[in-house]
Parts: C-alpha cells; sequence; structure tokens
C-alpha cells in the first residue's frame, strides 16, 4: 500500500508526490465518469505499482448509480 511505499522512501522528491496526486486525481474522473464512486480513499487503498504508477484498490465500499456519474466533473 501506499502509506507503507511512503514510510520506506521518506526523502521522496517533490515531482513523485505531485505525480501520485496526478494519478488519483486521474483515477476518481474515470471512476465519476463512470458513476463509480469508491468510498474509501485513503493511502491503505492505493498500490504503488512496479512501474511507479498507483493503483486503486479495494472497492468493498464502492457504489454505482446516476447520482455519481461525474456530471459535475465536466
Amino acid at each position: 500500500p501506499l502509506n507503507t511505499w511512503l514510510q520506506a522512501h521518506r526523502e521522496l522528491a517533490t515531482p513523485r508526490l505531485l505525480s501520485f496526486g496526478v494519478d488519483v486525481d486521474e483515477m476518481l474522473r474515470v471512476l465519476a465518469e463512470s458513476g463509480v464512486a469508491h468510498r474509501d480513499l485513503n493511502p491503505g487503498n492505493l498500490i504503488v505499482q512496479p512501474t511507479g504508477g498507483l493503483a486503486l484498490i479495494d472497492f468493498d465500499q464502492a457504489a454505482a448509480g446516476p447520482q455519481f456519474d461525474g456530471a459535475d466533473l465536466r
């Protein structure tokens, strides 16, 4: 998980942290446009992939429906 990864990489450069933020923003945008709300976003549910990007896991509390269609993001 991201929280464990961050503990091991405390000297992380700011551009890398910003790229994580961009990854999370893109994931949430795609989910919202697909009508899905994750509802449990936290560092423990973000995995640092071998490529360096992030993956969102644990959709147990996710909700779907027209109220989550991302219309307010357009």
